[in-house]
This record gives structure tokens, sequence and C-alpha cells, in this order.
């Protein structure tokens, strides 16, 4: 049985990111693990004695349970279990990903209760950079649509890794008999790089084609890449971007500077693809 996993620190925002996920797991007919990670020691400098330190864990297992009787009633097809860890919460995430085989993580980009306040928003991006399989990220704002996911938008760009993203998209389409729209984003005046664009695109659309899915195509010239996607999102009707993120690369196959801002900025859900 396929699995997601999805992190929580009790927050607003991660139940929010847990009926996101739920949503996803009912297309997908996946069963949906709880992850809480006592990283309290990990990022205080306080120790906590032992009554103290079980009775923080007992209360984390009674949260879960509440968790999953509220998600169990609004979804009684999906099975839902729960883990407890403890350390530091990316390696843990990390960890608890691989031990399941999950075919996906969904988070919230901000926690909010709290001293957990810093609990799964400053671990975000090493979620996602350590994951072993793909990421989506939800902001606690974002209003879920109806069918959840109709339009995909794929950014294309002049690097190597830029299509790898495909076959994650493509599957994710499938199931949700989305539409995907590919953009061409040109982000330099030089003509060498315009063509790799140009080359990605059309394998792009041809891979789209082959696989008999819906898509329409877009190019986007932009001096300010992060700024100017959410403007096309904001103007579209999308409900979920994909990018790539590799390390040590500062395009949008990197979870460098504009891969974080785009995380951080979109409007909509982001599905981090390794």
């Amino acid at each position: 049985m396929n699995k997601i996993l999805v992190p929580t620190d009790f927050s607003l925002a991660s139940k929010k990111s847990l009926d996101y996920a739920s949503k996803i797991s009912e297309i997908f007919n996946s069963d949906i693990t709880l992850l809480w990670v006592d990283n309290f020691d990990a990022t205080s400098n306080l120790q906590l004695d032992g009554n103290l330190q079980q009775a923080l864990r007992q209360e984390a297992k009674e949260e879960l349970k509440e968790l999953i009787e509220k998600a169990s009633s609004k979804h009684p097809n999906i099975k839902y279990t729960s883990k407890i860890k403890t350390g530091k919460v990316f390696r843990e995430v990390g960890a608890a990903a691989t031990a399941e085989k999950s075919i996906l993580v969904v988070i919230s980009t901000t926690g909010g209760s709290g001293f957990e306040d810093f609990w799964i928003g400053s671990n975000a991006y090493r979620i996602i950079s350590a994951s072993p399989c793909p990421v989506v990220s939800v902001k606690p704002m974002y209003e879920q649509t109806e069918n959840l996911i109709s339009r995909i938008l794929v950014p294309i760009d002049h690097t190597p890794d830029t299509l790898k993203k495909l076959p994650a998209i493509l599957d994710f389409a499938s199931k949700f008999n989305a539409e995907i729209n590919i953009l061409a984003l040109y982000t330099t005046s030089l003509k060498t790089l315009h063509a790799k664009v140009e080359n990605s695109a059309t394998t792009a659309q041809k891979m789209v084609s082959e696989a008999k899915l819906l898509y329409r195509f877009d190019e986007l010239k932009t001096d300010n890449v992060v700024s100017d996607l959410v403007k096309f999102i904001e103007q579209s009707s999308t409900d979920l971007i994909a990018i790539m993120t590799e390390q040590n690369n500062n395009e949008l196959s990197g979870i460098g500077q504009i891969a974080k801002e785009v995380i951080n900025r979109s409007p909509i859900p982001v599905l981090s693809i390794r």
C-alpha cells in the first residue's frame, strides 16, 4: 500500500496540511502516517526532567489520537497511523519517509503553536532537501479548490535537470485528471541558453502528449523569476507548481535562494522533487 507521510506540530497550519494530504490520499488510494518529532532538547538549551518528558510525549499521543479520529470521520476509507520520534525534525522526517517507503511528504511551511512556531517553518527547506520522495508544501492560508488539483504549473528552464520532475508530475496529472501548464522560462538574453529552454520545453510537450494528458504551453521572459512566477500564478487557474530541488544549483532546479523564494512566496502548494 502507498503511504503519505504528514509531519505535524499540532498547529492549525499542520492540521490544514493533513486535510490536504487526506484529499491526495483518496485519489492515490494510500495510507497516511502522522509523525510528531520530540525535538525540544535538540532545539533548546533546557533539559526536560523525566516526568515532564513523559508528560510531553503522552500529550502528543493524545493529540495524535484526536487528529486521527477527526480525520477518519471525514475520510473513512483512509487508514491513519501515527509515530513519535526523537531528534532533529528534518532527519527524523527523512528517516521515517525512507522506512515507510513513502511516496509523498506533505508539510506546512509555517508552524504556529508557541515554541513550536519554528518546528515546521525553519525545517521546511531541510525536510525538502533531505526527503527521499517528493514533498508538497502548503501554506496555512491556502484555500483548497473543490477539485484540489486541476492544473499543474511546470516551469522549464535551461538547467540540465529541469525535465527530471516530469515523471512525478505526469503521475499526479494522470491521477487527478489535471491539465499540465508547461511554462518556458527565459531568464537570460543568451541565445544558447534560449535554445536549451526551447529544446527542453519541446521534449516536455512530447512527454505529456505521449502520456495522453492535456496541456497548455506558455512562455515567460523575466529578469525577476520569483515575482513574475507569482504574478503568472495569480493570473491563472493553477493549483500546484512543481520544481526540482537538487542541491548546489541556483535556478529552479535547486534548493538555493530562488527555489526557497518560490516555496516561500508561492500562493499555491509547491511540489518539490529531487
